[in-house]
């Protein structure tokens, strides 16, 4: 084997993911949190990933796709949605960082039933 034939095998490869590829990814999350929101605000704190899915018109499978598991995206909707889910339950979201972050923390717990790791 030549030197540059190892080094092409060296290299790590590199997939390609077109503009158009990613703007229907994006436009899949945002769909998904977008729903995961919806049935909270409709009542179910713990939406299931086929619930979330179905909301969003999309296959069920497209859940563990991008968030891995249905915990990763109650840990996202916290932290990214915590004023959508505080609106729709008619609590009004306050703006300072501190306030912020009880905010993502009531979320998570009112979605898990159980605090974060490495709370007391």
């Amino acid at each position: 084997m030549t030197a540059v034939s190892q080094e092409t095998l060296a290299q790590t490869k590199r997939r390609y993911h077109s503009p158009a590829r990613r703007r229907s990814a994006e436009q899949t999350r945002e769909a998904l949190l977008d729903a995961a929101v919806e049935l909270i605000a409709a009542g179910n704190f713990r939406p299931e990933a086929g619930a979330i899915a179905k909301r969003a018109g999309r296959h069920q499978s497209v859940v563990n796709r991008h968030f891995t598991a249905l915990p990763l995206l109650y840990r996202v909707v916290a932290r990214e949605r915590s004023a959508a889910v505080l609106e729709a339950l008619g609590i009004e979201p306050l703006d300072d960082a501190r306030t912020q972050a009880l905010q993502a923390d009531l979320v998570w717990i009112a979605m898990t039933g159980r605090r974060r790791h490495g709370w007391a």
